[in-house]
């Protein structure tokens, strides 16, 4: 296969849906003779903040001179971000070796892998043949049956903050997704994890008794010294003082505190990790559409806030950073999430919320979502990314804000940076 023919092969094993479970996986990753105890994997859980703890954890790793493959979903600007290496993408030549070879697995199998089975075992196989220090592996959706689980011999558990989300398959309460989530616990294993819901702690540490796994919790009230300055943040924990992060958004000093105490267990374990590579593994992380500054003038947010929980966090972040500029919302959402419950966490801060459908067949209806939204703002308009773009881009005394699903942020700032050749910042 070419790169064009391994993007079909994935692509059409996406439409057949999703089946949780493990024995495909554990079968395809078998077929393709991956012996998983030459990865050393970082495996990350949670329902909001995988993708910023593990921006730090890569970097820090970089910066202290270890290869790292980095396994995400979803992406924001382009496929291929799912599968990298030391921040670099997938080669397209290399995407379509991986996958030739894992279709020739498939064939060999008596089920019928899903897409995000065949990416999970082509992510693991590519970064044990590039020889890859260690990787971090994030999961797609839960943890138990999550495909990611095929790995047995994780080196380090991490769960970022566990709330409601995707509640018809992982549960109705938050204590039924934490142990959905806890799945991915090993026996003996290091665990270590940001402070939680409490019912979501206590599941977290009754699976860790069990399975004699020991844990590290980050107290939120150990993150001392927050502040903010221009387009940076600083703050203290433990050893770490006057850590720079440039990932902005009130909800990143706890990702960044769980990332260094990740860095602390790693040291532990025989990492060697200097304290320079520390401080600038730290600054240098940037992970986009997680209260990302897209342009400047005027001010354009992207932030993949797409839960409630998430949607508080957001919220926090705009009376943090905006709180007495006006602020225009574009908003567009996969029909399956509880968009009422982001609604109600945020329509009120706008002057006026433009409403747009994802491009996914996931997607929620704009009109739809502008009906949701009419309950708790008056101004409310259904649209197309591009007006909604246009009419933003034109009210220079207004800070636009652009959240929900991940799956339009990347259209939205081609747009911004190609169609309107307007002013980004430096981290773009």
């Amino acid at each position: 296969m070419d790169y064009i023919q391994a993007r079909e092969f994935i692509d059409n094993a996406y439409k057949k849906g999703s089946i949780y479970g493990l024995d495909s996986i554990r079968a395809l990753a078998e077929a393709v003779n991956l012996p998983q105890e030459s990865l050393r994997i970082i495996h990350i859980a949670g329902t909001n903040g995988k993708g910023s703890v593990g921006t730090f954890i890569s970097e820090v790793l970089r910066e202290a001179g270890y290869k790292v493959g980095r396994y995400v979903s979803p992406t924001v600007y382009c496929y291929d971000e799912r599968f990298q290496i030391n921040g670099k993408n997938i080669p397209h030549d290399r995407f379509a070796q991986i996958m030739s070879r894992v279709a020739a697995a498939k064939d060999k199998i008596k089920f019928d892998p899903t897409g995000f089975e065949l990416e999970t075992a082509a992510a693991l196989l590519y970064f044990k043949e590039e020889g890859c220090d260690t990787a971090v592996i994030e999961c797609g959706l839960g943890g138990k049956t999550d495909a990611t689980n095929v790995i047995d011999n994780n080196m380090l558990t991490v769960f970022t903050s566990i709330s409601l989300d995707h509640t018809a398959l992982l549960g109705s309460s938050v204590e039924e997704i934490a142990e959905e989530k806890c799945g991915i616990i090993k026996q003996g294993s290091r665990v270590v994890s940001i402070e939680q819901d409490p019912s979501a702690e206590r599941v977290i540490k009754s699976c860790c008794k069990k399975l004699n796994a020991s844990l590290s919790i980050v107290g939120k009230k150990n993150i001392l010294n927050k502040r903010v300055c221009g387009f940076s943040q600083y703050f203290d924990y433990g050893k770490y003082k006057n850590v720079e992060i440039n990932m902005l958004g009130s909800y990143q000093y706890e990702n960044a505190a769980l990332a260094l105490e990740c860095i602390e267990s790693l040291e532990t374990m025989g990492f060697s990790i200097p304290l320079h590579a520390v401080y600038s593994g730290m600054k240098r992380a940037h992970w986009g559409a997680r209260f990302e500054i897209v342009n400047t003038s005027p001010v354009f947010v992207l932030d993949g806030a797409h839960n409630p929980d998430a949607a508080k966090r957001l919220k926090d972040s705009l009376e943090i950073y905006f709180k007495d500029k006006k602020k225009l919302f574009i908003m567009g959402v996969f029909s399956d999430k509880d968009y009422n419950g982001i609604l109600k966490n945020t329509a009120g801060l706008a002057e006026k919320i433009f409403t747009v459908k994802p491009p996914s067949a996931r997607g929620l209806a704009a009109d739809k979502l502008a009906a949701a939204a009419r309950k708790y703002n008056d101004n409310v308009k259904a649209s197309d990314i591009h007006s909604a773009v246009d009419y933003c881009m034109g009210q220079k005394d207004c800070v636009t804000v652009a959240f929900g699903s991940l799956s339009f942020m990347g259209l939205l700032t081609d747009y911004i940076s190609n169609g309107n050749n307007l002013r980004l910042t430096s981290s773009k």
